[in-house]
């Protein structure tokens, strides 16, 4: 088989065989569901995503060096991996992310679940909430210690 990818000499060019790559999307317009539940036009869902985007902008603005989130955990890429990936892909995607306790896991699930929630994972988005929940006890909650720190009077010297 020409093109399989598999790795025996058999002289074949190896490709690439996923789908979001090939460009082949699912027969629904969210990877989630039907989206027959949610009435919201594309054109909706993509205001409030902007909004959510540029409200995760202004909650870290000025704290990169504190709260450096890496690339990956960025909005607009969060958005693109739950919009292509299928439901049990997002399901493994938030494992993961758990299972690996970076320390930026807190943001990146928060992150996640968020952005699952707004585009109609609901199992999935409880998955990753009750991820979250886990990986706070575990390590923390940043955006709490932040909070306390700013509340916290500073000792007299």
């Amino acid at each position: 088989r020409e093109g399989s990818g598999g790795g025996g000499g058999g002289g074949g060019i190896a490709t690439r065989r996923s789908r979001r790559l090939a460009g082949v999307r699912g027969g629904t317009d969210t990877p989630c569901g039907s989206g027959a539940e949610h009435d919201d036009t594309e054109e909706a869902r993509n205001e409030v995503h902007e909004a959510e985007a540029a409200a995760h902008r202004l909650r870290h603005a000025g704290e990169q060096e504190r709260v450096s989130v890496v690339g990956t955990a960025s909005y607009q890429h969060t958005l693109m991996r739950v919009r292509t990936m299928g439901p049990d892909a997002l399901s493994r995607r938030c494992k993961a992310i758990e299972r690996a306790k970076g320390k930026h896991a807190v943001v990146k699930m928060r992150l996640f679940a968020r952005v699952l929630f707004l585009e109609g994972c609901e199992a999935v988005a409880e998955e990753a909430a009750a991820s979250l929940e886990r990986l706070v006890a575990a390590l923390g909650d940043p955006e709490a210690d932040e909070e306390l720190a700013a509340v916290k009077p500073k000792p007299e010297t």
